[in-house]
């Protein structure tokens, strides 16, 4: 242990005369190894950490598929009354949930916010272990049809929107007329299992009794957004309790659609998905995808590092050849040569961690809504201990790395020849397998990022080019549950639209669901050959297509007289005109759809690929009743509107209804355009560190072979050599090992892809040639300008100045 602790001051005092090589060490290496501390906390932290919940291995999530006789499905949520069933029916789950995902306007708070609502029943409480700030959690009375209007506010909400008020609990909130007494505000550690999107924290927990969706508890064809969650029993597993359910699931679904033709030969089966399962959801393939590009990256530092440690080490072969004759052996120099790795890798690591704390307190902030657990991140106990193994394993390869360097009998024989002009020199196959450790990498990791920048800038180009700008979607909501009829329903939206019209910042309006959200499906049966299809819905009014200047392919659009008359006509889009047509013209065909015995197409339009989505789907475009609480304006230029003037002049006019949703389309479009906005950001931010990064690398491997053969060069050029001669000399012998890397990289990148290819793990690719070729020529222009650069100083100084620093 002493000699240890006398080799670190004696490294310590040794590194304090090279700030730029400590400097160089600890930053580069800080950096990556920070990056690289990230990304395995979180892949440890959504693999293997365990959930925040009481025997979290037990509960899941039960995913209703409703496949139809092609065997594909067309969804995973359940029919209301299917759920009702199977909640009291199942025999499998010790504890059973039922959820209600929602959004509500509370209104009775001045702002009249509105928050994401979860409709549950009381067992979701100790499911998720969730404790309470104040007041109590759910209980028996708030279970199945006991309609007590009591609510549990967020500790968020609370605090956001309460001003953390002391009283709380003697107060209640008013949701659609309803009057609920607040009884609880949950815990400020409590973390929400994101089982319906990753973006959403519920505001508001509201007993299931109130949600809205009860109107379709007797509606068996109906599939909506409904969960079901349960602890499984200790003595039932998973393929069993699926096996059990799917029965008792479809032969009751079945009963119920028998007199429905169109799911003849449709079926329902149940699957188990764990929590784990759920959150960490379709996060596997990019995650591993930024490990392998995390770990390049430190591949290429350590290179980096190596090449300056190597140096260093030959530099300093002299003072290595006097501790021999001294009498040295070798484990004294290899701890010498450890001790110092071993200071400048902690100070790295400890520059890591600061790296890494901040990285999880972005991806907290900024990217929750598309990194799972990312809640949760925080340096940990495994952050720490993977900082340990890194620094050990670091130190102990550097100062490898760097006694192979050295030679007990070269450090003596330099020592007899008074060491001038005898310093060790790090061989020519050494520099070449830097060079192409390198350039192998770079060349990878420069096409991975290329290739997925490539394919989220298609997806951001191509995603929705409708006229949306100055436009905003608002959804309008009734203050009360007393029920209207369609006639007075379709009254109030016409003196709303009057009103909206009549704003001096709205210039257009039409009544229709958002362009950018694709919200319905409908289930269609061709009325001639019986076929059926499930395409997405969106209710549309006569003026939509105009409003957006989404293009007329073939027939006509709506107009008023359909409106008046209340025909049954459709519009489709031209993908699901293909699909209806090899020549893409279905004019005149006709279907049964949603309660219509014959619904006609009468137009077809352009395809509009919406935000986030790779491919267009095939969409139907219905005439929208004038009952619907939706409409989208278009605003003036140089004028805005906020969310605040649209319920002041709902108040001022006395409506009684309230502004559910205001949504300005732009705003709506970069946040579903946010992963690929991102993808685009982190692709290109690796990129450019990767090529700075083997740049330094590269030039500095260059700058030392050159620097050895700088004598040569200074002959060279005296005995009459031109520049371009001495470029072509060192290019001619370090061209081959770069061409070598690139085939090296390429060959990795081939086998991977065929890999891929035959696997059911599938990476989304953009056009292989231009890619390739775009990485080959990045490549070579960086490598030929790291290979040039240091030849510049001899070739335009002095030639004296090389011959004499030869000596």
């Amino acid at each position: 242990m002493k000699q240890w602790i006398y080799c670190l001051q004696e490294a310590w005092n040794s590194l304090k005369r090279k700030p730029g090589f400590v400097g160089s060490v600890i930053i580069t290496m800080g950096l990556t190894l920070g990056a690289l501390l990230s990304v395995l906390t979180l892949a440890y932290w959504i693999w293997v950490e365990p959930l925040p919940y009481p025997e979290q291995n037990r509960l899941f999530k039960v995913a209703h598929i409703t496949g139809d006789t092609q065997g594909s499905h067309s969804a995973d949520w359940f029919t209301y009354p299917g759920l009702i069933d199977l909640y009291k029916k199942q025999d499998v789950f010790s504890k059973t949930a039922l959820l209600n995902y929602e959004q509500e306007v509370v209104t009775s708070h001045a702002e009249q916010p509105t928050l994401f609502t979860t409709y549950t029943t009381p067992e979701t409480f100790s499911l998720m272990n969730m404790n309470m700030h104040l007041g109590r959690a759910f209980e028996s009375t708030e279970s199945l049809n006991t309609h007590n209007p009591v609510v549990i506010l967020s500790y968020d909400t609370w605090l956001g929107d309460f001003d953390g008020s002391t009283n709380i609990l003697s107060k209640t909130i008013t949701i659609r007329g309803i009057n609920f007494r607040v009884v609880g505000v949950t815990s400020k550690h409590f973390i929400e299992p994101q089982l319906f999107d990753r973006n959403r924290i519920t505001g508001i927990w509201l007993p299931w009794d109130f949600n809205a969706k009860k109107r379709f508890e007797n509606l068996w064809f109906d599939i909506t957004e409904l969960a079901f969650i349960g602890l499984l029993k200790p003595d039932v597993i998973e393929s069993i309790a699926e096996q059990k359910l799917t029965p008792l699931v479809n032969d009751t679904w079945q009963e119920n659609v028998s007199d429905m033709p169109f799911f003849d030969g449709w079926s329902t089966t149940i699957e188990l998905n764990s929590f784990k399962r759920v959150i960490a959801g379709a996060s596997q393939p990019p995650l591993v995808l930024t490990i392998f590009g995390i770990l390049g990256l430190v591949m290429i530092a350590a290179t980096n590092i190596s090449n300056l440690f190597i140096s260093r080490t030959a530099q300093k072969s002299h003072t290595f050849s006097i501790r021999v004759a001294l009498g040295a052996k070798s484990h004294s120099l290899y701890q010498h040569l450890l001790a110092e790795s071993f200071l400048l890798m902690s100070a790295s690591v400890l520059l890591g961690l600061i790296v890494t704390a901040t990285s999880f307190y972005l991806l907290r902030a900024y990217f929750a809504e598309l990194i799972p657990r990312s809640n949760e991140l925080s340096i940990s106990v495994i952050t720490l201990v993977l900082a340990i193994l890194t620094t050990t394993l670091m130190s102990a390869l550097f100062a490898w790395l760097n006694y192979r360097v050295l030679s007990i009998k070269t450090l003596g024989e330099s020592l007899q020849k008074s060491g001038k002009g005898t310093s060790i020199q790090v061989s020519k196959t050494v520099r070449q397998m830097l060079i192409g450790i390198q350039v192998s990498i770079t060349t990878i990791l420069i096409f991975i990022t290329a290739n997925l920048s490539q394919q989220a800038m298609l997806t951001i180009s191509q995603a929705n080019d409708l006229e949306i700008k100055q436009s905003a979607h608002l959804h309008f909501m009734s203050k009360t549950t007393a029920g209207l009829s369609s006639d007075e329903i379709e009254t109030d939206m016409r003196e709303i639209k009057s009103l909206l019209l009549n704003h001096p910042a709205v210039t257009n309006v039409t009544q229709s669901e958002s362009a950018i959200h694709q919200l319905g499906q409908w289930a269609m049966t061709n009325l001639k050959n019986n076929q059926r299809h499930v395409v997405r819905s969106k209710g549309v009014a006569p003026n939509y297509f105009s409003f957006y200047a989404q293009k007329l392919i073939k027939g006509r659009l709506f107009n008023q007289q359909d409106v008046t008359d209340n025909q049954s006509v459709l519009v489709v889009n031209q993908a699901f005109a293909k699909l209806l047509s090899t020549n893409g013209d279905p004019i005149g065909m006709r279907f049964s759809a949603a309660g219509r015995p014959s619904i006609q197409i009468i137009g077809v339009v352009e395809d509009i690929r919406q935000p986030g989505e790779i491919g267009v789907l095939p969409t139907a475009y219905p005439l929208l009743a004038y009952d619907a609480l939706e409409f989208t304006v278009k605003v003036s230029a140089h004028q805005s509107l906020e969310r605040r003037q649209i319920i002041n002049l709902l108040e001022d006019n006395n409506s009684r209804y309230t502004l559910f949703k205001f949504e300005p389309l732009q705003a709506v479009k970069r946040q579903l355009l946010f992963g690929q906005y991102t993808t685009v950001i982190m692709a290109l931010s690796l990129a450019l560190l990767t090529m700075l990064l083997a740049g330094l690398g590269l030039y500095g491997i260059f700058s030392y072979s050159t620097q050895v053969r700088r004598f040569e060069i200074g002959t060279r050029l005296a005995i009459g050599a031109k520049s371009k001669n001495i470029i072509k000399l060192v290019f001619k012998d370090n061209i081959p090992v770069i061409f070598v890397g690139i085939g090296i990289g390429a060959t990795v990148i081939s086998t991977t892809y065929l890999i891929i290819s035959s696997s059911a793990f599938t990476i989304q690719h953009g056009p292989l040639l231009p890619l390739s070729l775009g990485t080959v020529l990045v490549i070579s222009l960086l490598s030929f300008c790291a290979c040039y650069w240091p030849l510049r100083k001899y070739i335009h100084s002095p030639i004296v100045n090389s011959i004499r620093g030869s000596d």
